[in-house]
Protein backbone atom coordinates (compact mmCIF):
# COMPACT_ATOMS: atom_id res chain seq x y z
CA UNK A 1 0.00 0.00 0.00
CA UNK A 2 1.77 3.11 -1.25
CA UNK A 3 -0.91 5.57 -0.15
CA UNK A 4 -2.19 6.39 3.31
CA UNK A 5 -5.07 7.88 5.20
CA UNK A 6 -3.70 9.70 8.25
CA UNK A 7 -6.17 10.33 11.05
CA UNK A 8 -6.36 11.34 14.69
CA UNK A 9 -9.23 11.83 17.13
CA UNK A 10 -9.94 14.15 20.05
CA UNK A 11 -11.98 13.01 23.02
CA UNK A 12 -11.94 12.95 26.80
CA UNK A 13 -10.78 9.83 28.60
CA UNK A 14 -14.29 8.94 29.75
CA UNK A 15 -15.92 9.43 26.33
CA UNK A 16 -17.32 6.42 24.51
CA UNK A 17 -16.86 7.95 21.06
CA UNK A 18 -14.52 10.62 19.67
CA UNK A 19 -15.79 14.18 19.53
CA UNK A 20 -13.62 15.23 16.57
CA UNK A 21 -11.54 13.52 13.93
CA UNK A 22 -8.88 15.00 11.68
CA UNK A 23 -8.10 13.26 8.38
CA UNK A 24 -5.36 13.86 5.82
CA UNK A 25 -5.65 12.21 2.40
CA UNK A 26 -3.56 13.23 -0.62
CA UNK A 27 -2.66 16.59 0.99
CA UNK A 28 -6.33 17.36 1.70
CA UNK A 29 -7.01 17.91 5.40
CA UNK A 30 -10.44 17.96 7.01
CA UNK A 31 -11.80 18.04 10.55
CA UNK A 32 -15.20 16.47 11.19
CA UNK A 33 -17.30 16.77 14.33
CA UNK A 34 -18.71 13.45 15.55
CA UNK A 35 -20.75 14.75 18.47
CA UNK A 36 -24.20 16.25 17.90
CA UNK A 37 -24.00 18.28 21.09
CA UNK A 38 -21.06 20.22 19.68
CA UNK A 39 -22.91 21.23 16.50
CA UNK A 40 -23.10 24.98 17.26
CA UNK A 41 -19.33 25.23 17.75
CA UNK A 42 -18.65 22.92 14.81
CA UNK A 43 -20.83 24.82 12.36
CA UNK A 44 -19.37 28.12 13.57
CA UNK A 45 -15.96 26.72 12.57
CA UNK A 46 -17.27 25.41 9.25
CA UNK A 47 -17.10 21.75 10.26
CA UNK A 48 -19.45 19.02 9.11
CA UNK A 49 -21.26 17.03 11.82
CA UNK A 50 -21.56 13.27 11.19
CA UNK A 51 -22.53 10.27 13.30
CA UNK A 52 -19.30 8.46 14.36
CA UNK A 53 -20.46 5.04 13.11
CA UNK A 54 -21.35 6.51 9.73
CA UNK A 55 -18.07 8.41 9.48
CA UNK A 56 -15.75 5.55 10.37
CA UNK A 57 -17.67 3.05 8.26
CA UNK A 58 -17.07 5.31 5.26
CA UNK A 59 -13.41 5.80 6.22
CA UNK A 60 -12.75 2.06 6.49
CA UNK A 61 -14.49 1.35 3.21
CA UNK A 62 -12.51 4.13 1.53
CA UNK A 63 -9.26 2.57 2.73
CA UNK A 64 -10.34 -0.80 1.33
CA UNK A 65 -11.68 0.49 -1.98
CA UNK A 66 -8.64 2.69 -2.66
CA UNK A 67 -6.05 0.26 -1.26
CA UNK A 68 -4.81 2.66 1.42
CA UNK A 69 -3.26 2.16 4.84
CA UNK A 70 -5.07 3.67 7.83
CA UNK A 71 -2.32 5.43 9.76
CA UNK A 72 -2.67 6.75 13.32
CA UNK A 73 -0.22 7.44 16.13
CA UNK A 74 -0.26 4.59 18.69
CA UNK A 75 -3.04 1.99 19.00
CA UNK A 76 -5.55 4.38 20.59
CA UNK A 77 -7.59 4.87 17.43
CA UNK A 78 -7.46 1.15 16.64
CA UNK A 79 -8.93 0.28 20.03
CA UNK A 80 -11.68 2.89 19.65
CA UNK A 81 -12.76 1.51 16.28
CA UNK A 82 -12.45 -2.08 17.44
CA UNK A 83 -14.90 -1.38 20.26
CA UNK A 84 -17.18 0.65 18.01
CA UNK A 85 -17.61 -2.19 15.54
CA UNK A 86 -17.36 -5.11 17.97
CA UNK A 87 -20.78 -6.49 17.11
CA UNK A 88 -22.00 -9.66 15.44
CA UNK A 89 -23.45 -8.31 12.20
CA UNK A 90 -21.82 -9.34 8.95
CA UNK A 91 -21.10 -5.77 7.98
CA UNK A 92 -19.20 -5.09 11.18
CA UNK A 93 -17.14 -8.25 10.75
CA UNK A 94 -16.11 -6.95 7.34
CA UNK A 95 -15.19 -3.56 8.82
CA UNK A 96 -13.15 -5.17 11.59
CA UNK A 97 -11.33 -7.24 8.98
CA UNK A 98 -10.43 -4.05 7.10
CA UNK A 99 -9.29 -2.42 10.32
CA UNK A 100 -7.02 -5.32 11.25
CA UNK A 101 -5.46 -5.54 7.80
CA UNK A 102 -4.98 -1.86 7.08
CA UNK A 103 -4.26 -0.16 10.39
CA UNK A 104 -0.69 1.12 10.84
CA UNK A 105 0.69 2.28 14.17
CA UNK A 106 2.96 5.24 13.32
CA UNK A 107 4.54 5.57 16.76
CA UNK A 108 8.22 6.21 15.99
CA UNK A 109 9.65 6.70 19.49
CA UNK A 110 11.78 3.55 19.50
CA UNK A 111 12.94 4.22 15.94
CA UNK A 112 14.22 7.69 16.81
CA UNK A 113 15.77 6.48 20.04
CA UNK A 114 17.74 3.93 18.02
CA UNK A 115 18.67 5.95 14.93
CA UNK A 116 18.81 9.53 16.22
CA UNK A 117 19.89 8.88 19.79
CA UNK A 118 21.87 12.10 20.29
CA UNK A 119 19.00 14.36 19.23
CA UNK A 120 16.47 12.19 21.07
CA UNK A 121 18.47 12.43 24.29
CA UNK A 122 18.87 16.19 23.86
CA UNK A 123 15.11 16.75 23.67
CA UNK A 124 14.48 14.39 26.57
CA UNK A 125 17.14 16.08 28.75
CA UNK A 126 15.74 19.52 27.98
CA UNK A 127 12.30 18.47 29.16
CA UNK A 128 13.66 16.70 32.23
CA UNK A 129 15.52 19.89 33.19
CA UNK A 130 12.18 21.71 33.37
CA UNK A 131 11.12 19.49 36.24
CA UNK A 132 7.44 19.81 37.08
CA UNK A 133 7.05 22.60 34.53
CA UNK A 134 7.29 20.11 31.70
CA UNK A 135 3.87 19.11 30.41
CA UNK A 136 5.41 15.84 29.21
CA UNK A 137 6.66 14.77 32.65
CA UNK A 138 5.21 11.57 34.07
CA UNK A 139 4.51 11.12 37.77
CA UNK A 140 7.69 9.07 38.15
CA UNK A 141 9.76 11.90 36.64
CA UNK A 142 10.32 10.25 33.26
CA UNK A 143 9.53 12.16 30.09
CA UNK A 144 6.78 10.98 27.73
CA UNK A 145 8.50 11.19 24.35
CA UNK A 146 5.39 11.45 22.23
CA UNK A 147 4.66 12.91 18.83
CA UNK A 148 5.04 16.57 19.79
CA UNK A 149 8.52 16.10 21.24
CA UNK A 150 9.70 13.94 18.34
CA UNK A 151 8.62 16.73 15.98
CA UNK A 152 11.13 18.97 17.76
CA UNK A 153 14.09 16.77 16.81
CA UNK A 154 16.17 19.05 14.53
CA UNK A 155 16.66 16.51 11.75
CA UNK A 156 12.88 16.08 11.39
CA UNK A 157 12.49 19.75 10.45
CA UNK A 158 8.72 19.91 10.95
CA UNK A 159 7.71 23.51 10.09
CA UNK A 160 5.01 23.64 12.78
CA UNK A 161 7.12 22.20 15.60
CA UNK A 162 6.80 25.34 17.75
CA UNK A 163 2.99 25.32 17.48
CA UNK A 164 2.36 21.60 17.87
CA UNK A 165 1.01 20.47 21.22
CA UNK A 166 -0.18 23.86 22.45
CA UNK A 167 -3.40 23.80 24.43
CA UNK A 168 -5.47 21.06 26.07
CA UNK A 169 -8.11 19.41 23.87
CA UNK A 170 -9.60 17.57 26.86
CA UNK A 171 -10.14 20.83 28.75
CA UNK A 172 -11.51 22.55 25.66
CA UNK A 173 -14.10 19.81 25.16
CA UNK A 174 -15.05 19.94 28.82
CA UNK A 175 -15.54 23.71 28.78
CA UNK A 176 -17.53 23.83 25.52
CA UNK A 177 -19.83 21.05 26.69
CA UNK A 178 -20.27 22.73 30.08
CA UNK A 179 -21.20 26.09 28.57
CA UNK A 180 -23.72 24.53 26.18
CA UNK A 181 -25.25 22.53 29.03
CA UNK A 182 -25.60 25.54 31.30
CA UNK A 183 -26.42 28.31 28.83
CA UNK A 184 -27.98 26.49 25.89
CA UNK A 185 -26.69 25.01 22.61
CA UNK A 186 -25.81 28.30 20.90
CA UNK A 187 -22.45 29.66 19.81
CA UNK A 188 -23.14 32.81 21.85
CA UNK A 189 -23.19 30.62 24.96
CA UNK A 190 -19.42 30.39 24.70
CA UNK A 191 -17.24 33.09 26.21
CA UNK A 192 -14.37 34.47 24.18
CA UNK A 193 -12.01 32.42 26.34
CA UNK A 194 -13.82 29.17 25.60
CA UNK A 195 -14.07 30.04 21.90
CA UNK A 196 -10.31 30.51 21.95
CA UNK A 197 -9.84 27.09 23.54
CA UNK A 198 -12.03 25.54 20.85
CA UNK A 199 -10.02 27.20 18.08
CA UNK A 200 -6.72 26.13 19.63
CA UNK A 201 -8.03 22.57 19.88
CA UNK A 202 -8.67 22.53 16.13
CA UNK A 203 -5.13 23.78 15.54
CA UNK A 204 -3.82 21.13 17.95
CA UNK A 205 -5.62 18.42 15.98
CA UNK A 206 -4.33 19.77 12.68
CA UNK A 207 -0.73 19.55 13.88
CA UNK A 208 -1.32 16.07 15.31
CA UNK A 209 -2.29 14.84 11.86
CA UNK A 210 0.14 16.86 9.74
CA UNK A 211 2.94 16.19 12.22
CA UNK A 212 2.27 12.46 12.19
CA UNK A 213 2.27 12.41 8.38
CA UNK A 214 5.53 14.40 8.33
CA UNK A 215 7.15 12.00 10.79
CA UNK A 216 5.86 8.96 8.89
CA UNK A 217 7.30 10.30 5.63
CA UNK A 218 10.61 11.15 7.30
CA UNK A 219 11.03 7.64 8.68
CA UNK A 220 9.96 6.05 5.39
CA UNK A 221 12.42 8.16 3.37
CA UNK A 222 15.28 7.42 5.74
CA UNK A 223 14.59 3.68 5.65
CA UNK A 224 14.47 3.77 1.85
CA UNK A 225 17.69 5.76 1.60
CA UNK A 226 19.50 3.34 3.94
CA UNK A 227 18.20 0.36 1.95
CA UNK A 228 19.46 1.95 -1.29
CA UNK A 229 22.91 2.54 0.24
CA UNK A 230 23.08 -1.05 1.47
CA UNK A 231 22.10 -2.33 -1.97
CA UNK A 232 24.74 -0.13 -3.61
CA UNK A 233 27.41 -1.38 -1.22
CA UNK A 234 26.40 -4.94 -1.99
CA UNK A 235 26.76 -4.34 -5.74
CA UNK A 236 30.22 -2.80 -5.28
CA UNK A 237 31.40 -5.83 -3.29
CA UNK A 238 30.52 -8.32 -5.99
Amino acid sequence: MDSQIFFDVEMRKEDKYPALVGVLVDDEFTITCLEEGLRPAAEHAGLEVINPHEFFTALLLKAEDEDRALVAYTLHEFEILEKMFDENSGENKHLLDILNRRYVNANARKWFRKHYRESYDMIEARERAKGRRSRYRRQNGNIRMGLNLLLQIPEVAYPGANEAGRGSPANALRDVRDHFARKGPHIDSLTSTVKGKWTRMLTYLKHDVYGMAHLFEFVSEQELAWADRMAAQGRRQR
